[in-house]
């Protein structure tokens, strides 16, 4: 082989030495990139997903608060016509009906 085509061939080594390297170094960065991405999304994720959690409580919580409001609607009502049974019982109807509307409104 002639010198001059060992030294091309040397060059030509070189040549692709050096474009591995900047590949390899683009990649890296590329890499680093993408790990961060994936922490912030990870992070994003977990955030979301206690944001969700607290969401649940304060639905549950709201849906817990209306159904007590109501039960309490209801034995408030249940009560006002247990009275008023109480009270037909004691009284004849004449003297009933004033007390009893009164009791049920």
């Amino acid at each position: 082989m002639s010198p001059g085509r060992v030294a091309k061939r040397w060059l030509t080594a070189d040549e692709f030495q050096q474009s591995s390297r900047e590949l390899e170094e683009e990649l890296e960065k590329d890499l680093q990139a993408t790990e961060k991405e994936k922490l912030e999304l990870k992070e994003k994720i977990a955030r979301l997903e206690i944001e969700k959690d607290e969401w649940k409580v304060s639905r549950t919580n709201r849906d817990v608060g209306t159904i007590s409001r109501t039960h309490v609607d209801f034995a408030g009502k249940a009560c006002r016509f247990a009275e008023a049974a109480q009270l037909d019982n004691q009284c004849d109807a004449g003297e009933l009906s004033g007390s009893r509307l009164a009791l049920l409104s």
